[in-house]
């Protein structure tokens, strides 16, 4: 009776915290936010062209990336809202990060039967819910978490349910479509997660009808993903350079900045850091191997043919996990591949294009990983464990304390700091513009 009533409040408090977090975002913007266009949120106002919704501008590349789905959004929020910042982020911040927030419970509920495990790993949304990601200053910043919304919702409704095959096939292509043309890291993660969808389908060991879903979700969000990567591709780098932005130049995998600007992100993920580059390094590189670990652990359990007892734990966590870790791993090396040689001629040499990967907030997408990375490890705590009769509950109880220590020292609860001294910054631009 003790364990189950310590297990009950864990699991409350558990479940409190990410809601906490959400609500402090909202109420220090509330609170430091301003109403006022910020950078690139100028660029509607400057062409005289915010409230449109004519195709031609809605489908032209700006920024290295085609839109269409975030612009009209803005053209409505303009219509509607009359451009007010702070009514436009509160409601892009609650819907994003509510929706994120309901869909890995939804999954988590899907893919883990132990509640303690359940409620711990969602826990660990907290690093998604940091200040310095898509809100706060640009209100055309969270176009770029909206493909992994769509995503995410595609996966749940491919995996849970048992709806027909041509509905899931339907809305697997719809809700592709709808992140491709979010941004053009959704086009090339959508084509990732239906072939990585289509991939798992042929395990032997996946029950038929989820087998069948799994087919069909893929096929529909593998299909969306081809059509608009192709789209993307052409708008953003062979039609004629029509929108007024330079191309920026690009760092491929054979290039030691891609990789160093890749782990950066995989570190500023879990916090703003630590005072010290060589423990970040170590951190950043340190995390990114577990990331890593867990997917190739998952991938071999699931293909073996010998190992019947375990897979039913196993199968449903890799089914998540594998497609996310896939989408996030294509989603860095775009960010990689577009940002790393896209910098000041000063910023030389693996320390400095390591840093400048804390920058910007395109570490937002692997934080999506971490609930699953917990939620993996009980049962990889079972597979190893010796005696098997150890318990991975006290040492989850380890993990949670040790995660609740990181998110303290790397700063991620700090959250008003950010909103506050933002608000201070746009204080001066206001006196500026006076």
């Amino acid at each position: 009776m003790r364990s189950s009533a310590g297990h009950g409040l864990v699991c409350r408090l558990a479940l409190a915290l990410p809601l906490l977090m959400l609500g402090a975002n909202i109420l220090s913007w509330l609170r430091f936010g301003t109403d006022l266009p910020f950078y690139d949120d100028w660029s509607g106002y400057d062409r005289g062209n915010i409230e449109s919704l004519e195709w031609r501008r809605l489908f032209q590349a700006a920024n290295n990336t085609m839109a269409p789905v975030g612009l009209a959004l803005d053209a409505l929020a303009q219509r509607w809202l009359g451009g007010n910042v702070i009514a436009y982020q509160l409601i892009s911040m609650t819907v994003v990060l509510g929706a994120l927030l309901w869909l890995q419970w939804r999954l988590l509920g899907w893919a883990v039967r132990d509640d303690l495990t359940r409620c711990v790993a969602f826990a660990f949304t907290v690093p998604m819910l940091q200040a310095r990601t898509y809100w706060g200053e640009q209100n055309l910043a969270y176009h770029q978490a909206l493909p992994l919304v769509f995503l995410l919702v595609a996966l749940y409704f491919t995996l849970v349910g048992g709806r027909r095959r041509l509905t899931i096939a339907a809305t697997g292509f719809a809700l592709g479509l709808l992140a491709g043309l979010s941004y053009i890291s959704g086009a090339f993660t959508t084509l990732s997660a239906g072939l990585a969808l289509l991939l798992m389908s042929t395990w032997h060991r996946v029950e038929p009808s989820l087998r069948l879903r799994m087919r069909s979700g893929g096929a529909g969000v593998l299909l969306a993903g081809a059509f608009t990567s192709a789209l993307q591709l052409y708008a953003t780098r062979l039609a004629p350079d029509t929108d007024g932005y330079r191309r920026v130049p690009l760092a491929w995998p054979h290039e030691s900045d891609f990789w160093m600007f890749l782990a950066g992100k995989i570190g500023r993920s879990f916090g703003p850091g630590f005072g010290s580059v060589g423990a970040e390094m170590i951190f950043a590189f340190m995390l990114g191997a577990v990331l890593l670990a867990v997917a190739i652990r998952l991938a071999l359990v699931c293909w073996r043919r010998s190992i019947a007892e375990v897979e039913p734990d196993a199968q449903r966590l890799a089914i998540v996990y594998l497609p996310l870790f896939v989408i996030v791993a294509v989603y860095l090396s775009l960010v990689s591949l577009g940002r790393a040689a896209y910098r000041e001629p000063s910023i030389e040499g693996a320390t400095a294009v390591f840093l400048l990967a804390y920058q910007r907030f395109h570490f937002f997408w692997v934080t999506a990983l971490f609930p699953w990375v917990v939620a993996a490890l009980p049962w990889l705590w079972r597979r190893s464990a010796v005696p098997p009769s150890v318990k991975a509950g006290p040492w989850l109880a380890v993990v949670a304390a040790v995660g609740l220590v990181l998110c303290l020292s790397r700063g991620i609860f700090d959250v008003s700091t950010y909103y506050r001294d933002t608000g201070q910054a746009r204080a001066a631009d206001i006196r500026c513009f006076q």
